[in-house]
């Protein structure tokens, strides 16, 4: 029995890496080949047509060569192919059927978003699927998916150290949050809090408070965590639209950081401690004396997030099946 999981950039690597731990488990961190670009634009246009069925199928065999996935050896080992809902748009769904012919290849879909977010082909390839894992418990609920409470693969050992600059770190997108992020801001602020307040690609006219809030581009993941290593406690804040945990939570635990959040979901996490994580609705009602108490935070975390323990899952289930 071997698994894959394809990634392709280094958020998808923080999360799944730990697969390479096992013999029979890889990570792939690539969805496309490294080919010559003019190729791998051509091939790229030909998936596209063949998307939408209007490939003839003499071509299929040049368009499908550009993807990792057709210069793997399988052998004839049970082969687990592993795809987040939000990397199935890259492939042609007649390359995923045509790997299942070929070879025992059977498929599992990971929710990272909610289900009603489903795009066609993310439900065309679930019915391909044998095993669909949800973090949303709902959807676990109504569509009997499996469920998982995050993936996170943790962090170098090189990176666990302390060195505190700032009693709370905010570094992320504004992704139609920029209102609640600015209302965060000016109560740290008015509370005279040490802050490192970083958002990321907002428009120059709505840049307020930029002599205080820094206002910058996407940095390298590992670089991020550096900075989140020398503050107290990091602020995770999510859009309306959001429900699921983020990196920055996960971060908290690895780094044994406190976390302030308005992911209220978050006290159903196998992680959450109520002595190191509080969740506020209104940043006009957070316990500032939590933020800058500076404790020896522990949350015992022994790798429950792993992707591996999803692979222990399949196992488990296949023996059921069997």
């Amino acid at each position: 029995m071997k698994f894959w999981v394809i990634g392709c950039d280094i958020m998808h690597k923080v999360m799944w890496e730990d697969v390479n731990k096992l013999d029979y488990a890889f990570y792939i961190d690539s969805i496309f080949r490294n080919v010559c670009k003019v190729k791998l634009w051509i091939c790229k246009i030909l998936i596209e047509f063949d998307k939408r069925e209007k490939l003839p199928k003499y071509l299929r065999k040049l368009a499908y060569s550009v993807y990792t996935l057709s210069r793997l050896d399988f052998g004839s080992a049970k082969n687990f192919i592993i795809l987040t809902d939000n990397r199935v748009g890259w492939y042609s769904l007649n390359f995923l059927k045509y790997l299942k012919v070929c070879y025992n290849i059977h498929y599992v879909l990971i929710y990272l978003n909610p289900y009603i977010t489903s795009g066609d082909e993310v439900l065309r390839f679930k019915e391909m699927a044998d095993y669909v894992f949800s973090y949303d418990k709902n959807d676990v609920q109504k569509y009997g998916f499996e469920y998982f409470t995050t993936i996170y693969s943790g962090l170098p050992t090189s990176l666990l150290t302390n060195q505190m600059e700032s009693d709370i770190m905010y570094f992320g997108g504004e992704n139609g949050r920029l209102d609640l992020l600015i209302r965060c801001f000016e109560e740290i602020d008015k509370h005279g809090l040490k802050y490192d307040f970083n958002i990321v690609s907002v428009k120059k006219k709505q840049q307020v408070y930029s002599g205080k809030i820094k206002y910058c581009k996407p940095i390298p993941y590992y670089e991020l965590v550096n900075k989140e290593k020398t503050t107290n406690c990091i602020l995770e804040v999510l859009s309306e639209k959001q429900s699921g945990t983020t990196l920055r939570a996960m971060e908290a635990v690895v780094l044994n950081k406190k976390l302030l959040t308005n992911n209220v979901n978050i006290i159903n996490l196998p992680f959450f401690d109520e002595k190191f994580m509080k969740v506020f609705t209104e940043p006009g009602d957070i316990d500032w004396e939590f933020v800058q108490k500076v404790e020896d935070v522990n949350y015992d975390y022994h790798n429950e997030c792993s992707p591996i323990k999803i692979i222990e899952r399949i196992k488990q289930l296949e023996q059921t099946v069997n």
